[in-house]
């Protein structure tokens, strides 16, 4: 039996789509993170996002690059009319509670 590791990002919105791409996700790819972890199973990484940043996303190299280390699934982010809602926490929020519940699966 194949231990199945998953990691989950809540990301969106062009600074931190940037920050995430840019810094956080070669961070993850560098050879003593993600891929270290592939010797203990089988990775899936899920991108919660809005989707209107989705494509910004899957045409980023980094994208790619893990797209070659994880299953990789970009989730859309479905939290309503967001850009009315004052406290953004609740993306958050929301997509962290998707992205557990999906674990659990």
């Amino acid at each position: 039996m194949t231990l199945e590791i998953s990691f989950a990002v809540v990301v969106w919105g062009d600074s931190y789509l940037e920050l995430f791409l840019n810094t956080t996700l070669p961070n993850h790819l560098s050879s003593i993170n993600l891929p270290a972890c592939a010797k203990y199973g089988y990775l899936v990484y899920q991108i919660y996002t809005r989707p209107e940043d989705a494509a910004k996303i899957e045409r980023h190299p980094s994208y790619r690059a893990l797209s070659s280390t994880a299953d990789v699934s970009v989730m859309p982010l479905l939290t309503g009319d967001t850009a009315q809602t004052a406290n953004n926490f609740h993306d958050m929020i929301v997509g962290t509670t998707e992205a557990v519940k999906e674990a659990l699966l």
